[in-house]
């Protein structure tokens, strides 16, 4: 696990289209921001947060690349190959696809809130714990809907099959949060309790119990099923 773990960290910032990748996320993100008024820290925040499930189409296109790269390149089957276990294997693409896209999301949201706290101050939207809760839970959710993202990516393992089927549930995932009962459906999607965080109509424990429900549904369908499947050539 631990020679696993090493091997992927070290390709990912080896791979300069990673780089590429998190620089047009601080691009999109901060775009996002321009026509906006921010007069504190905590605003700066907000803001930024809920702007990451717009940014969450460049977490599809990291994944489809990184894991469908993983199969097509047979770096997967070397791990195989050499002794180490399957679950092993895709534990570690989850860590590292889970803590890379989390860098996606949260980098930008970081340095702006930093920046505008240090200038404008921290304000008065949140307490300063409340925005320290809002940033770890998060985390906590995204990580639950990258682990939905993962379980496609082992499902299809084909980059361009991936991107096309993440993209198409991360639209259909906006369509459901804009629509006529988009209240019922933010309760129970982890973008839709990542908004309702950050806007303080649920609770930590709600969050919570969905975010923890994905990672464990999620991650168990997907070691279950790479278990059983054909990793190919």
């Amino acid at each position: 696990m631990k020679d696993i773990l090493k091997s992927e960290f070290y390709q990912i910032r080896k791979d300069k289209k990673n780089l590429f990748i998190l620089i047009v996320s601080l691009i999109i993100s901060s775009v996002l921001l321009l026509d906006r008024d921010i007069k504190d820290g905590a605003e700066a925040l907000y803001q930024t947060l809920y702007n990451t499930s717009l940014v969450f189409i460049v977490v599809n296109v990291f994944i489809s690349l990184y894991i469908g790269d993983n199969f097509s390149e047979r770096q997967i089957n070397r791990y195989i190959a050499s002794g180490h276990k399957r679950k092993d294997v895709v534990f570690a693409q989850s860590v590292v696809s889970i803590l890379f896209s989390n860098l996606i999301l949260i980098l930008q949201p970081l340095i702006v809130t930093i920046i505008y706290t240090s200038i404008k101050g921290w304000g008065q939207m949140y307490s300063l714990s409340q925005g320290i809760t809002i940033i770890l839970m998060s985390i906590l959710l995204n990580s639950a809907s990258i682990s939905v993202i993962m379980f496609l990516a082992i499902l299809l393992k084909k980059p361009g099959t991936i991107l096309v089927a993440s993209t198409a549930l991360y639209f259909l995932t906006i369509f459901l949060l804009n629509s006529q009962k988009a209240l019922s459906f933010a309760h129970i999607l982890p973008l839709g309790q990542a908004r309702l965080l950050i806007e303080n109509t649920t609770g930590n424990i709600e969050a919570l119990l969905v975010a923890i429900s994905y990672l464990l549904i999620f991650n168990i369908l997907t070691e279950r099923y790479f278990e059983e499947c054909e990793i190919g050539g």
